[in-house]
């Protein structure tokens, strides 16, 4: 009894130390049969449902351009699903979902740290999106030439906090000094000039660990992005939509009329009512420019392209992902979102379609 009290004490209030301490020794360690290279691609898997087709498109993406998945694993794997990794990969982990997807990314940097030097590059990637979308720029080659050592498929929060009643007098106004600005963690590349300095193995032994997804965001995702800036490293987005502002200006009223429409708000409890509120998709034919467009910017600017117009994000900036939870969300945003798949090609389209239940 009194084990198990100290257990969930230092469960709570030393959450990294118990992971370490008592988590990290049962984790379950594989060797597939893809050979160590120069550059490693960390995949977090999450699924309640085991290893999927999108999964297996991601990994032999990875394979393609020369990487060595390292699969990481969240959730248990069946025999089933080993069968289908090894092949694929170079090392498979299983461990316990303590920490989301920056515990599992933690876990296998620390099992890396005596190679990092002679690595090239690292890649993170989580299944919170499917990729690659064919067709699209490819994210690893064009990570790679990108000139900057830390290296993201797309950032947000640069604009710092805009609020939806004040719409028409917010401004666009990208800083990497805002609070919340971060490259998004599902697809990060860190170069040889950071993985070979003591600092990056410092920031992910210190980090501390949380079973709170704010939290986890906060120490994580953006805490991943603040430390790379504090440090001086070189950073960049490939799909870098800053001047998304100038890009909108550019577009016919029509056109940022039906942007308007179709914007999802997924997990933006605020931007749902006002959207309700003022019967904005209603009412946007109407609306002069200056209005529609000051609406479109403050709601793009709160959550970002990939969540709010990832259509927009595929078609004219060349992204090569799309996230999954819209598809699970709401009646407006699961349309929206089994309407931009119609149009995707194969064979992302089926494998989206088949795991998010959309009718062909």
């Amino acid at each position: 009894m009194k084990s198990g009290i100290f257990t969930r004490f230092v469960r709570v209030a030393f959450p990294t130390h118990y992971n370490d301490w008592i988590l990290r020794p049962k984790r379950l360690q594989f060797t597939g049969a893809q050979p160590d290279t120069k550059k490693v691609a960390i995949f977090l898997i999450f699924s309640t449902c085991g290893i999927q087709d999108s999964h297996i498109h991601s990994l032999h993406y990875m394979v393609e351009n020369g990487y060595s998945p390292f699969v990481v694993s969240n959730s248990p794997l069946s025999d089933i699903d080993m069968a289908k990794l090894k092949p694929i990969s170079w090392r498979i982990m299983v461990r316990q979902n303590f920490g989301y997807d920056f515990g599992g990314y933690r876990d296998a940097i620390l099992d890396l740290a005596p190679q990092l030097y002679d690595k090239s590059n690292i890649v993170l990637f989580n299944d919170s999106n499917w990729f690659p979308i064919p067709g699209k720029m490819n994210w690893l080659q064009t990570a790679e030439q990108t000139p900057a050592d830390f290296v993201g498929a797309t950032l947000s929060g640069f604009t710092g906090k805009l609020r939806l009643h004040n719409f028409a007098n917010n401004i666009w106004n990208f800083r990497t000094s805002a609070r919340n600005f971060h490259y998004g963690s599902f697809a990060i590349m860190i170069k040889n000039n950071i993985l070979k300095t003591k600092d990056f193995q410092i920031f992910w032994q210190r980090l501390r660990l949380s079973q709170g997804k704010a939290r986890t965001v906060k120490r994580g995702e953006r805490g991943l992005t603040k430390w790379a800036i504090k440090l001086h490293h070189s950073h960049a987005a490939t799909s870098d939509h800053r001047d998304f502002d100038t890009y909108l200006t550019k577009l016919p009223l029509a056109e940022r009329r039906h942007m308007l429409k179709n914007i999802m708000v997924s997990q933006d409890g605020k931007a749902e009512s006002f959207l309700q509120e003022f019967n904005i998709r209603a009412e946007c034919d109407e609306m002069d420019m200056d209005r529609v467009d000051a609406i479109i910017r403050t709601i793009v600017g709160r959550r970002g392209l990939a969540a709010t117009l990832p259509q927009v994000l595929i078609r004219d900036f060349n992204y090569a992902f799309l996230k999954k939870y819209p598809a699970k969300e709401k009646l407006f945003s699961r349309d929206m979102m089994a309407h931009i798949v119609r149009d995707l090609p194969e064979p992302i389209k089926s494998i989206i379609q088949k795991e998010a239940g959309f009718q062909k």
